[in-house]
């Protein structure tokens, strides 16, 4: 079995299945158990070299470089003038779908 394409349909796909009420902004991962987009992707053993974590990383940087966008940082953290959506969730959702676009 082949490992997966940790491209921005990946991401969208994993962040859909997230509910609304498990996002948060400015942290990681929140007292109350919410995360961030990337605290979504760190692993169960809170490690941040992990696969998933370093390919969000790197399609935020990429998408920085090639199509101006934001970093998925700012954009989850409501910063972003471009993506004004009102939770973390539909901002992060907007911002793959224009990395998509973008064929990231």
């Amino acid at each position: 079995m082949s490992a997966p394409a940790y491209n921005a349909d990946y991401f969208i796909r994993k962040f859909e299945a997230i509910p609304e009420d498990r996002w948060t902004t400015g942290v990681l991962h929140s007292a109350s158990d919410r995360r961030c987009a990337l605290g979504h992707c760190v692993d169960e053993s809170s490690s941040f070299d992990g696969p998933v974590y370093a390919a969000l990383l790197n399609l935020s940087w990429r998408a920085c470089e090639t199509s101006r966008l934001p970093t998925i940082i700012s954009v989850n953290d409501g910063y972003s003038v471009r993506y004004q959506q009102p939770t973390p969730r539909a901002r992060v959702l907007a911002w793959l779908r224009d990395a998509k676009e973008a064929g990231l």
